[in-house]
């Protein structure tokens, strides 16, 4: 498949006419039929255009991979192994949520459940790198301020 036909593919997904889809990228219309067309390749700024609006520009360049970056993105995550996930500190990781649920109480505020997660991994991280006492102490200063920006 190339170039043009990619290009095809993805605004017949979309539902979008050739004129819709060349205002979209920035580009005049008869310069959006000749892409697809294959009449003409389209250079830089126009690939640099079709990356804005969420190719991915392997699968656009080659046919490689996901049609879109968030579908790269999401089929690439690593899924953690049974012996990755028994790998946690359990102990470590209790320490960091409570002490995420002391700040958020403390300061009287509440965080969004992806928020949350992010601070207490962060928590979790400085605990494995500090020792016990000086961490707690280290890391509820950083959440106070983190808690305090993202809450």
């Amino acid at each position: 498949m190339s170039i043009g036909a990619r290009l095809k593919e993805w605004r017949l997904i979309k539902g979008l006419t050739q004129r819709g889809a060349s205002s979209i990228f920035g580009v005049s219309y008869g310069v959006y039929q000749k892409y697809e067309y294959d009449s003409s390749v389209p250079g830089g700024d126009a690939i640099t255009a079709f990356i804005h609006e969420g190719f991915n520009a392997n699968w656009l360049l080659t046919g490689e991979g996901e049609m879109l970056l968030a579908d790269q993105k999401a089929s690439t995550q690593p899924v953690p192994s049974p012996d990755a996930l028994n790998a946690l500190d359990i102990e470590r990781l209790r320490l960091a949520i409570e002490t995420v649920e002391e700040v958020l109480l403390e300061s009287n505020r509440k965080m969004t459940p992806a928020k949350k997660a992010e601070a207490i991994a962060l928590a979790y991280d400085i605990f494995e790198e500090e020792e016990a006492d000086e961490a707690l102490a280290h890391t509820k200063k950083i959440l106070a301020k983190l808690v305090k920006s993202l809450a």
